[in-house]
């Protein structure tokens, strides 16, 4: 039921955060979005390039995925 979609890029020093957010409502558990492959597909990925992957559900979902730029 989301009306909008905000993709950001954002930049702190050598830090990199890259965030996808909808103004949709999260119907299920939040619990429940760690046990489907998606998003132990994705955890698994931001491993193997060193970053964090953050879900939230207030107003709305965001997957946000941050990670340092490598000299």
């Amino acid at each position: 039921e989301a009306s909008k979609l905000d993709i950001t890029f954002t930049q702190e020093g050598e830090r990199i955060t890259v965030s996808v957010k909808d103004d949709g409502t999260f119907k299920a558990p939040k619990n429940s979005f760690n046990e489907g492959f998606g998003m132990k597909n994705m955890k698994k990925r931001a491993r193997e390039i060193n970053a964090n992957i953050e879900l939230t559900t207030s107003s709305g979902t965001e997957i946000a995925i941050t990670f340092e730029l490598e000299n």
